[in-house]
């Protein structure tokens, strides 16, 4: 798309997606080696690195310290850290999150709620009960759904729509996202938090770079300057990124950042 066309002089805020953009699951789970040399050389050329994720700060934080990050968009957008320190959070009520774990903890369906530091779950796999303690390095932060009695960042809800007991739209300040089964403040998103923390850290947004690969980084990629999709990333994605990359296990995000100058 012409890569050329844009200005890349000035000291930029690069945003990463971690699950299927940073990280690759194809045949094995990992960084590829390009991928952290191409955040490395950001990091040295004086750019800000950032993370920006559906993850929570427990099951990011392992991943951003491997790679020295210190700032994030966590939760979609409901939870911005700088240097370590959560300085932005829209969460569900207390009462109405307790309220709605309770009622869900009576069902047949998987409900993942976060309150940033521990997740409560229902009707968890193994699976996902090993992939969460793997991401987190911890074995004792899941507990369970009706344990839970503080504000949330956000509750995830698989199963068919017609089982959730609750009409989300009796609570005005509240959105269920179909796409991402996820129940959340309305507001919240990796685009709107990404010009909170452009402005935070004093960067404009003329300035900013996104790359992710899910639904949940359109937002993300239409309020950067330069939105780039990873060869692996959906189609939706890739229809309004800026640039598309090649495969991110053969160093794409690499060849990217490179015809950009700015490594």
């Amino acid at each position: 798309m012409g890569w050329y066309r844009y200005k890349t002089m000035n000291k930029k805020l690069v945003l990463f997606d971690i699950d299927g953009t940073i990280v690759s699951y194809k045949e094995k789970t990992f960084i590829p080696p390009l991928t952290l040399e191409a955040i490395d050389l950001l990091r040295q050329k004086g750019h800000i690195i950032a993370i920006a994720s559906g993850r929570s700060l427990c099951t990011a934080k392992v991943i951003m310290n491997e790679l020295n990050i210190h700032n994030a968009i966590l939760h979609n957008g409901a939870q911005i850290i700088i240097n370590n320190k959560s300085v932005f959070e829209k969460k569900i009520n207390k009462d109405i999150a307790t309220n709605f774990c309770r009622i869900l903890s009576e069902t047949k369906l998987c409900v993942f709620a976060f309150d940033g530091e521990k997740i409560y779950a229902h009707n968890m796999t193994d699976e996902s009960k090993q992939f969460l303690e793997e991401q987190a390095e911890l074995t004792n932060y899941i507990k369970p759904l009706k344990e839970n009695t503080n504000s949330l960042f956000c509750i995830n809800i698989y199963g068919e729509p017609s089982q959730i007991p609750i009409n989300f739209a009796d609570y005005n300040n509240l959105i269920f996202n179909d796409s991402l089964c996820e129940l959340s403040v309305k507001g919240s998103s990796k685009g709107t938090a990404l010009l909170t923390l452009s402005e935070e850290l004093n960067v404009n947004i003329q300035d900013t770079i996104a790359v992710g690969d899910g639904l949940n980084d359109i937002d993300l990629l239409k309020a950067s300057q330069i939105g780039i999709a990873v060869g692996n990333a959906c189609d939706e994605l890739k229809k309004i990124a800026d640039i598309v990359t090649g495969d991110i296990e053969d160093g794409g995000i690499y060849e990217a950042f490179l015809a950009l100058k700015l490594l």
